[in-house]
């Protein structure tokens, strides 16, 4: 079974909407972590048939390992509210491949990005290989709930890369991934951490650093991305929204689809 943790943070609507898209989904359990004060997202979890918690929490990564220690799963997935699966036959696949295949401890795929300007946008993955970055989404990410007993829970030390701090444990670990080729989860675009980009290179960098992987390339890779964090700032605050704009929608027309669901 998979236990699908959905955490969320007053925003009622888009839990509804993410709990709907997984609704008819077999051998899958339900966990909602709830740090907010909404009372109408209270009063739902009242009656909701899967797991819940309603109470202050020390921020996602807290949120995080609430559900981990709730869920009953043999496996998990990690599906903030306002996220989609848009592929529901993805966690069945899943569950027969981990089968098949007991070596590989972790499943990821690509993600579509719901882009609050430029629409819904397709990924890829890149190479778990000389990774400097969150390789996927962590909301494709299916992992065998032994992960965490065996190289621990989200650090909560990290506000916005646990994800990437903990996947590179897992690897260190010897854990291996199954990259699975179809767009499968609509990921919020306009989330935390595409708030927080400066924040999150910065705890790339410690992340990598204290375990002993920031060599040449990832050093290149963090410095090239904040540079360009820089001039694209730079060039917003200077009145070049347009111009910045522009250069995105050119940079990212082949990724733009119409989701089908």
């Amino acid at each position: 079974m998979i236990s699908i943790v959905t955490i969320t943070y007053n925003n009622h609507s888009e839990l509804i909407t993410t709990l709907a898209s997984v609704d008819s989904v077999a051998d899958t359990e339900n966990v909602v972590i709830n740090g907010g004060t909404c009372e109408e997202t209270k009063e739902f979890l009242k009656s909701f048939k899967g797991n819940s918690i309603s109470e202050p929490d020390d921020g996602i990564a807290d949120a995080f390992n609430k559900g981990i220690k709730l869920s009953k799963g043999e496996y998990i997935v990690f599906l903030n509210s306002g996220d989609e699966l848009l592929d529901p036959t993805y966690y069945r696949h899943a569950q027969e491949y981990f089968k098949g295949n007991p070596e590989v401890s972790f499943i990821y795929s690509d993600v579509v990005i719901a882009h609050p300007t430029f629409g819904h946008m397709h990924y890829k993955p890149k190479n778990l290989k000389g990774i400097s970055s969150m390789p996927f989404s962590h909301q494709t990410l299916i992992m065998k709930k032994e992960i965490f007993e065996n190289v621990g829970n989200f650090n909560v030390n990290y506000r916005f890369c646990m994800d990437f701090e903990l996947l590179l444990r897992a690897i260190i670990s010897g854990s291996k991934g199954y990259y699975y080729p179809h767009a499968t989860t609509i990921m919020d675009g306009g989330g935390v951490s595409a708030k927080q980009r400066f924040n999150v290179q910065i705890e790339e960098y410690k992340a990598l650093k204290k375990h002993g992987l920031l060599g040449f390339f990832q050093s290149l890779s963090l410095v090239y991305r904040f540079l360009k964090y820089m001039v694209k700032n730079v060039l917003l605050r200077t009145g070049f929204f347009k111009l910045v704009n522009w250069y995105l929608k050119y940079k990212y027309k082949d990724r733009v689809i119409t989701p089908k669901k």
